[in-house]
């Protein structure tokens, strides 16, 4: 057992020995570090990286579609995330409108009539309706801020994933409809799709 242990052990020490090879007793070690190397350089393009367009666009929404050179998606994000925060705050001043209307029926007081003049003859099972109402429209607005924020997340990672994807003309597909007859001589319909690669 021990045997081929130490028959490991001797190869892993020679591997790691220093090896000097073709080298003739007339000749010194001046001339092989003068000796020429050709080098090769790869110039390669900088790719986008998807964590860092992530981390843009969780920072400041936009950044990460900036950082992929997608500036058109910007005023259409902007304008989805004003209209949310447009409708989230519309909805919570008819909420709070519709809720003090509803105190106020039940506040002696105000003589249980809401003090709004537009909603004294309204009866409070309908303003309770029409608050509840109010209330699910805000929070659905809340929940779609939060969601056109993840989706401007991810949205940047996704483009900077595919930001070296070949789209050229040279790959192609297409799919057309395709009738014809077997060597049996019937018709058959279909979908035919073809790949071309130039």
């Amino acid at each position: 057992m021990l045997r081929p242990l130490y028959i490991l052990f001797a190869i892993l020490l020679l591997l790691n020995s220093p090896s000097f090879s073709q080298l003739q007793s007339g000749d010194s070690s001046s001339d092989v570090k003068s000796s020429k190397t050709d080098t090769v350089s790869i110039m390669r393009k900088p790719q986008h990286s998807p964590k860092r367009a992530s981390l843009l666009s969780a920072i400041c929404p936009g950044a990460g579609q900036v950082y992929n050179k997608k500036y058109w998606k910007l005023p259409i994000l902007y304008g989805g995330f004003v209209a949310l925060v447009y409708s989230a705050y519309f909805y919570q001043n008819e909420y709070d409108r519709f809720r003090q209307a509803l105190i106020d029926t039940r506040d002696s007081s105000a003589g249980y009539k809401p003090r709004d003049p537009e909603l004294r003859n309204v009866p409070s099972q309908y303003l309770m309706n029409i608050r509840e109402s109010y209330r699910e429209s805000r929070d659905l607005s809340a929940i779609s801020i939060i969601g056109l924020y993840a989706i401007n997340i991810i949205d940047a990672a996704v483009d900077a994933h595919l930001k070296g994807f070949d789209v050229n003309d040279n790959l192609s597909m297409r799919i057309a409809p395709d009738v014809g007859m077997t060597s049996f001589y019937t018709t058959y319909a279909g979908i035919s799709i073809s790949l071309h690669f130039k």
